[in-house]
């Protein structure tokens, strides 16, 4: 999952019974504000605000946020359930972590959401594995769950944080609370204490399996019939199929789903880097064609320059040339005068001279 945010919903609605989820994840490249969200809410009501999910709901989410507090990074878990009367923002997150995990390198994490009569168990181990897995703390539950599913959300808010679900199991039959449920009957029989045996299974339909847990400890010498065996058999056979389809949701999960995002996530990161390589040739060419229209700025600020010298050049020329015209007019006007003088003289003496030749009569 390395987009902005992204979203997984399962089909299967949460039952009205114990039930245990557990999740494991993957981050690389820790960033602030990048995280996840798994929320049992109407899907309905899913908006992204908060880690991908709504920061106002009616429901049970757990928050993991990285967060950078001066130079150091962690992972920050909050369990919260909300009846849409209060709004989650990064802030006041970052004031009520349940849990913080080292974040300054990768991270593989194990988070087992339990759930036994009306409340719910956080347990996490930081290296993704059931041994070392930690409880942190419990809630009870007063929000109605009826009805809801699962999501999972995510944020990456710089594309550099990749979170991966890696797997996630659904379990009918809490291994905690069994565990805890086979040591009190050891001690039970170890006692002679016979007080009311709360059942472990998590299936309502194991009704004759309950009372044969239960009387098994007051009467062994009863004999059961072939079809009180039968209807065990086919109790269990029908909680196993209950159980079954949890399974189901986690093969796909880890079958399809998981590959689908891997191919995704290969994808956009293509996509990413081709868009990273085509903005730094934009940029280029963008400084490129700014350094070519300084350089003819320039280049017409000197042609301005040299124009506006020959200008004046030509203004002072001309400026002389009006000054000598007058002049030279006048030197013209004279020489005319005297031609046209020195013609007529020449006209008067020529006539003069045609009158003393001609003949005279008597």
């Amino acid at each position: 999952m390395k987009n902005i945010s992204e979203l997984l919903i399962s089909e299967i609605k949460v039952p009205n019974m114990d039930l245990n989820v557990s999740y494991v994840f993957n981050i690389t490249n820790p960033q602030h504000k990048s995280g996840f969200a798994i929320l049992f809410i109407d899907p309905d009501t899913y908006n992204d605000e908060v880690n991908g999910g709504p920061s106002i709901y009616e429901g049970l989410a757990l928050f993991g946020t990285i967060f950078n507090r001066n130079g150091n990074t962690t992972l920050d878990l909050v369990l919260l359930q909300n009846q849409i009367d209060h709004e989650i923002t990064y802030k006041s997150l970052k004031n009520m972590s349940d849990y913080s995990l080292d974040a300054n390198q990768n991270i593989s994490i194990r988070i087992n959401l339990t759930f036994i009569n009306n409340s719910v168990t956080l347990y996490v181990s930081n290296d993704s594995t059931v041994e070392h897995l930690e409880e942190i703390g419990d809630l009870s539950i007063t929000v109605n769950l009826t009805g809801t599913v699962m999501l999972i959300t995510t944020a990456n808010r710089k594309y550099d944080t990749q979170i991966d679900l890696l797997n996630v199991d659904f379990e009918i039959g809490d291994p905690f609370y069994a565990l805890y449920m086979r040591k009190r009957y050891d001690q039970i029989l170890q006692d002679g204490i016979l007080d009311d045996i709360n059942a472990t299974f998590r299936s309502k339909k194991l009704n004759k399996t309950v009372t044969e847990l239960h009387t098994k400890f007051q009467d062994n010498s009863t004999e059961k019939s072939i079809f009180d065996i039968f209807d065990i058999f086919e109790e269990l056979s029908s909680a196993s199929e209950d159980m079954a389809k949890y399974r189901d949701v986690a093969k796909l999960f880890s079958g399809r789903v998981a590959p689908s995002v891997a191919k995704v996530h290969k994808r956009t990161s293509k996509i990413y880097d081709r868009m990273n390589n085509l903005t730094k040739i934009m940029t280029y060419a963008l400084n490129y064609t700014q350094n070519i229209m300084q350089s003819f700025n320039n280049t017409m600020m000197q042609n301005k320059i040299k124009f506006n010298k020959s200008i004046n050049v030509l203004e002072k020329e001309l400026e002389i040339d009006t000054e000598e015209i007058p002049k030279s007019q006048f030197k013209m006007q004279n020489y005319f005068m005297f031609a046209a003088v020195f013609e007529l003289i020449c006209l008067f003496l020529f006539f003069l001279i045609s009158l003393c030749r001609m003949p005279k009569h008597t």
